[in-house]
């Protein structure tokens, strides 16, 4: 026996349905993805001034480990062919033979996860860096590149009262950076 009084369920959602749906979601996205996309440029900024601080603390604990000297440029640490940024990047493969039992007992963990090969030199997070420096002077980690919007959160920790960049900053004892071109610096940390 049929029964036509009754009616199926509907399965799905309606076309009203749906566009309340992806209207929430437009809205709550408007709201956070600014927020989100924001902090990257913070975040980079942070990226930025662990790692130089990471490289000042293992070239420091390096050269005590094996009694040398912590000037950057000419270093005894490095294999043939290489340079200090590469025993930093890329660990025991890139120190001269004679060193890589001092190297083992520094206990340095290489900084492979920051930093990415280009070229013949290395980049953190997009900037070509360069490390010079040491010995008596402070070392110098300069990135090349880098966004007004990357600088500025870098470098106001170092500045008090600091909301927008100067021309240029080359008198900090921590963080100095180029005259702006094209929308991008030269940001230098300079660490013992």
């Amino acid at each position: 026996m049929k029964l036509f009084g009754k009616k199926r369920a509907s399965k799905g959602f309606t076309l009203v349905e749906m566009i309340v749906v992806v209207a929430i979601i437009a809205i709550v996205a408007a709201i956070v993805l600014p927020k989100l996309l924001g902090n990257t440029n913070a975040a980079r900024a942070t990226l930025l001034t662990r790692t130089s601080n990471s490289i000042a603390q293992a070239v420091n604990l390096i050269a005590m480990e094996c009694g040398v000297s912590t000037v950057v440029s000419g270093s005894v640490l490095p294999a043939s062919g290489r340079n200090m940024a590469d025993v930093l990047f890329e660990g025991r493969s890139a120190v001269a033979p004679a060193k890589q039992a001092c190297y083992d007992a520094a206990n340095v963990i290489p900084m492979r996860d920051s930093v990415a090969r280009s070229g013949t030199g290395w980049e953190v997070s997009g900037f070509p860096i360069t490390v010079t420096g040491g010995g008596g002077n402070k070392f110098s980690i300069a990135y090349a590149n880098v966004p007004n919007e990357v600088v500025l959160p870098a470098a106001k920790p170092y500045t008090a009262g600091m909301t927008t960049l100067a021309a240029s900053d080359t008198t900090s004892d921590v963080v100095n950076y180029s005259v702006e071109s094209a929308g991008t610096r030269t940001l230098t940390f300079k660490l013992n």
